[in-house]
């Protein structure tokens, strides 16, 4: 990842509202393939993935404001990504609320009694496929 984007994506996180005025988050940056493509390894289904960066967020567990702030700010994050597409990884994201996958994430630096909410892969240059289609079917309205 480059500083520049890395930049961005950190001032993204940091400079926007949250529900609370210290947030219980933490972010992983991984900027390294090799060690990227090996955690991939480690996971069924995505050992044919290869990234080249992944943002993991984490919030303290029973912060429910917490959690909402990491999704933002992961979102946010992913709207920022235009020149350097990213997804949603729902298996990369179970995997660090997993026991083994908790051990990997203390090693990382992420504090005890955090949950993973979300990751973002990077794939680097290649293109990123979306595998599922999105519901706007999904409003009620009472009046």
């Amino acid at each position: 990842m480059e500083d520049k984007f890395r930049a961005e994506c950190e001032s993204a996180i940091l400079h926007s509202r949250t529900f609370g005025n210290e947030p219980d988050w933490h972010f992983v940056f991984i900027e390294n393939p090799e060690i990227l493509d090996s955690l991939l390894e480690l996971i069924p289904g995505m050992e044919a993935v290869c990234g080249s960066d992944a943002l993991l967020g984490f919030a303290k567990r029973g912060s429910f404001e917490t959690q909402a702030d990491v999704s933002a700010a992961l979102y946010r994050v992913f709207c920022i990504a235009e020149e350097t597409p990213c997804a949603y990884s729902e298996p990369l994201t179970l995997y660090f609320n997993i026991p083994e996958g908790q051990k990997l994430a203390a090693a990382f630096g992420v504090p005890q009694g955090y949950s993973c909410i979300g990751a973002l892969l990077f794939p680097g240059n290649e293109t990123i496929a979306s595998e599922t289609e999105a519901k706007w079917n999904v409003f009620s309205y009472i009046r």
